[in-house]
């Protein structure tokens, strides 16, 4: 298999991943607007919760990813300006990921 089908076919697997994640995740949104923040660190702190939470994080990014990278490999000419822009894309998304993971520990270590 070549390198662009492969990142096509995993550019589907993270979209079905991401789409019952969302589901959930907006479900549990709903399901949660009465809910006392004593309540929801509980409920955050049980592993099948974090874990989705955080499968829906790094599946939405890495799936960004790969659509930002194709937008840039077409649209952007010259092999410097693809190699820069693909790098600040990393930085960014791979910089929002970590904002996210690190903010999901703060939150459920109760560290400030």
């Amino acid at each position: 298999m070549g390198k662009g089908a492969a990142h096509w076919l995993v550019q589907r697997f993270t979209a079905l991943a991401i789409i019952p994640l969302t589901f959930w995740f907006i479900y549990a949104l709903i399901e949660s607007v009465s809910t006392s923040y004593e309540e929801m660190l509980i409920w955050l702190k049980q592993p099948l919760i974090l874990f989705l939470l955080v499968a829906g994080i790094v599946g939405i990014f890495w799936h960004a990813r790969l659509g930002i990278q194709v937008i840039i490999e077409d649209y952007i000419h010259g092999e410097t300006a693809q190699k820069v822009a693909l790098l600040g894309m990393n930085v960014v998304i791979g910089g929002l990921v970590a904002i996210c993971l690190i903010s999901i520990v703060i939150i459920v270590t109760g560290q400030n």
